[in-house]
């Protein structure tokens, strides 16, 4: 079961509406971190410094 703002954000993404950076700020508001390993494809990680 995915949450509520997951189909939304996924048809951003998709529609290029919104950015990984954007769907990484979702994390953990509006979406899980799995969630959006699902959208990007990418793990959800913080960048090295």
């Amino acid at each position: 079961m995915h949450s509520k703002w997951f189909t939304k954000i996924k048809n951003w993404f998709v529609k290029k509406l919104w950015t990984k950076d954007m769907v990484f700020a979702a994390v953990p508001k509006m979406i899980t971190a799995d969630e959006y390993e699902e959208i990007v494809g990418e793990p959800y990680e913080f960048p090295e410094v």
